[in-house]
């Protein structure tokens, strides 16, 4: 089972091992950790988006408002580690609301809520 510890930045892959009987009958090892953080939020006039990774991988980064309109989506390289993308409220015609910034590929989807005022 995959998880993330908060108090410490780092990732690390967890190893599920399942038993039957004393038997094990299979191994997951989850190697796609990805941790997303958007700030400041609430947020004005600028907000960055976090993304923490263990591995290289693309991923499609989505900003939904309220009623489901996709505000913007665009297609990341992530490299290993740290990535931070800044970007500005009004370059992204963002009204005052609430908004959900999504990030996904065929390994993870996350997404975090962002309030703009």
């Amino acid at each position: 089972m995959a998880s993330f510890d908060n108090t410490d930045s780092t990732l690390r892959p967890t190893l599920e091992i399942c038993y039957a009987k004393n038997t094990a009958t299979g191994i997951n090892l989850n190697d796609h950790k990805t941790a997303l953080s958007v700030f400041p939020n609430p947020a004005t006039k600028n907000f960055t988006v976090a993304i923490n990774s263990n591995r290289g991988q693309s991923v499609n980064l989505s900003i939904i408002d309220i009623t489901g309109k996709k505000i913007m989506e665009e297609k990341l390289p992530i490299f290993p580690g740290n990535n931070i993308m800044d970007y500005n409220t009004a370059q992204l015609n963002l009204a005052t609301g609430v908004y959900s910034i999504i990030i996904n590929n065929e390994h993870i989807n996350e997404f975090q809520k962002l309030i703009v005022y």
